[in-house]
């Protein structure tokens, strides 16, 4: 699609979730959406992460990992705690940390 139809069809950005939940109520409605699926962009699901600011000397990032306050961690991505909010994640920062938004798959 090239600059002059993405702004006369604009594309509607949502997530694979989000997408199948209206594909079932247009379904349901047995509603023609095929001229619509083409204005759908898939963009992935993104959750909120602390994670160090530098990476470390094997160049990965830490990520804060733990399901309790006795189990808090800095490990790689594969265990890292999720958050939905960036405010949720910010409050587990401290000066050698942040909160990124980074996409995930399926949860």
């Amino acid at each position: 699609m090239n600059e002059i139809d993405s702004q006369l069809h604009p594309r509607v950005k949502m997530t694979q979730a989000e997408f199948d939940e209206l594909e079932i109520s247009l379904i349901n409605a047995q509603f023609d959406y095929s001229e619509l699926k083409k204005t759908i962009e898939i963009v992935p699901d993104k959750k909120w992460f602390v994670r160090s600011k530098e990476p470390d000397d094997d160049e990965y990032y830490l990520f804060l990992s733990g399901s309790n306050l006795d189990d808090l961690d800095y490990l790689v991505f594969d265990y890292a705690m999720a958050f939905d909010t960036k405010e949720q994640a910010e409050k587990w920062t401290n000066p050698l940390t942040e909160a990124v938004q980074l996409p995930v798959e399926g949860e």
